[in-house]
């Protein structure tokens, strides 16, 4: 195999270099020997990313502790990489065949149009860190942390605990409240998944006793999910990234809270 140019300020990472070598090699289908500066960074930080699966699997620690070859560690964590790529298609599949967007076009656009486009461009082998789509429909928690298909899986996890929240209402109701809200969210840019749990929750404080807002929503939060919800846990760690904002809201509207 013909030895490819890697740029010097790459020269530092030594133990990987030999790996984007193997790799430009494929990407240019051994047609050149060398490769520009921009995608030999490309190239390295595809073989970090991967390294990096390798390592947040609790197998190992490669760059701490060297317990692997560096090439080694490169070929686990690709396959953790292309595992996590099946599953979060098929956990897509999975939401996809009852989901509802509720009449919102940006999540219709980013769900159902977004993502099968993900699964279509993403390419595993010589950018597996980028996410690709700009995911316009916000959740409700925050994943800007994220990176490449754990971005894009983490995304699809959290529609799906939304989907699983939403549908717990007769879908009448869900657009009643949203409309109520905004008249103008079908276009809008907003979740959709908050402003109905700051409903539901808003009702469930009537009934509790004294306490600051927030700490009343979280209990609020904790009977809906143990009555409605089958305790599911996930489900509300997720929504409880909903809980400050809400409160925020609400002092923001005047409310206080009140004597049972």
């Amino acid at each position: 195999m013909e030895k490819y140019t890697i740029p010097a300020s790459l020269s530092s990472q030594k133990r990987l270099v030999p790996i984007v070598g193997t790799l430009a090699a494929k990407y240019t289908s051994n047609e050149s020997t060398s490769i520009t500066y921009e995608r030999a960074e490309q190239l390295m930080e595809a073989v970090q990313f991967c390294i990096h699966e390798y390592e947040d699997s609790g197998e190992g620690s490669l760059l701490s502790g060297e317990i692997l070859p560096a090439s080694q560690a490169y070929e686990l964590g690709l396959n953790i990489v292309k595992d996590k790529t099946a599953r979060a298609l098929s956990t897509y599949n999975e939401i996809i065949t009852n989901f509802s967007h509720y009449e919102s076009k940006c999540l219709c656009d980013t769900f159902v149009k977004g993502i099968p486009e993900f699964f279509k461009w993403y390419d595993v082998w010589f950018e597996p860190q980028h996410a690709i789509l700009t995911l316009d429909y916000p959740l409700l928690k925050d994943i800007s942390g994220y990176e490449g298909i754990d971005k894009i899986y983490e995304y699809i996890r959290c529609i799906g605990l939304e989907q699983a929240f939403l549908n717990g209402f007769p879908m009448e109701h869900v657009i009643n409240v949203l409309s109520e809200g905004n008249p103008y969210w079908r276009d809008s840019i907003d979740n959709i998944c908050e402003p109905v749990l700051a409903y539901t929750l808003l009702q469930a404080l009537e009934r509790e006793p004294l306490k600051g807002i927030e700490e009343r929503l979280a209990d609020a939060l904790d009977k809906l999910i143990q009555n409605n919800y089958e305790g599911n846990t996930e489900l509300r760690d997720y929504l409880a990234c909903a809980i400050e904002n809400i409160a925020v809201r609400l002092k923001a509207l005047g409310f206080t809270p009140s004597s049972p």
